[in-house]
Order: C-alpha cells, then sequence, then structure tokens
C-alpha cells in the first residue's frame, strides 16, 4: 500500500491518513522521508534566536528597531513576545531557550530576545 497525503497533528502529534492507493504490481512504495520532531528546530540561545529573526526582518523593521531607544522596546513587546513565543518553541517546551535567557516565562524569554535582536542591530563602531 502506498500512503499518499498525512496530516499532523501539533497537540497531540497524531498523523491523520488522507488517502490511501494500492501499489500497482511490481511498484514498491518510496519510504518515508526521515523527519524530525519540531523542537529539533527550535534555536537553543538567545544569540541563535536573535540571529535567526533579524535575518528575517526587512531592511525598514531594522531600521525601526534599530532606531529605537533601548528603554522603550517594550513598545514591540506585546506582537513580538507572542509571536517570538509561538515560533521559537518557547510555549511547547523549549526549555534550552529559556534556560538561555535565564528566566522561567516564555513572555521574559520575549523580551530578552528583543533585547538580543536589538543589539545585534546596533552600528558596530558605537556611532
Amino acid at each position: 500500500m502506498l500512503f499518499v497525503a498525512l496530516e499532523e497533528r501539533r497537540r497531540d502529534q497524531l498523523v491523520s491518513l488522507v488517502k490511501l492507493y494500492p501499489c500497482a504490481e511490481g511498484e514498491t512504495p518510496r519510504p518515508f522521508p526521515v523527519s524530525r520532531p519540531p523542537d529539533a528546530l527550535w534555536p537553543k540561545t538567545v544569540d541563535e534566536a536573535a540571529g535567526l529573526l533579524v535575518t528575517g526582518l526587512d531592511e525598514q523593521s531594522k531600521a525601526g528597531v534599530r532606531d529605537t531607544p533601548k528603554e522603550q522596546l517594550f513598545k514591540f513587546h506585546l506582537g513580538w513576545a507572542w509571536a517570538f513565543a509561538t515560533a521559537l518553541g518557547l510555549w511547547r517546551g523549549n526549555t534550552a531557550l529559556l534556560a538561555s535567557c535565564k528566566v522561567s516565562h516564555p513572555d521574559s524569554c520575549s523580551g530578552v530576545i528583543i533585547e538580543r535582536v536589538w543589539e545585534l542591530l546596533q552600528p558596530k563602531d558605537g556611532g
């Protein structure tokens, strides 16, 4: 038998079979590609997470963060904190990143990452 389409459910990690076809005589189904669990893709350190996020920002967004005074970074927290926590696995068990941030709550970790993104975008010459 050849399985054609699969659907993964994130919460319970169940896989639903969408369609099943028998192989024709003499055919052999291809093996499933090797897959990795989602946590294998999560960054494990603040620097790794911030680096990934910086590479995903367009130039206008980078300039907006760069030009924001450090004491006003809170204005990015509401939108970014939720997105970071979701994308980086902070609500799904990325304990390595939480430990790297030296905090225990995903929202606090997002704040640490936002600050690191800001630091990475600052001019290297200090001016």
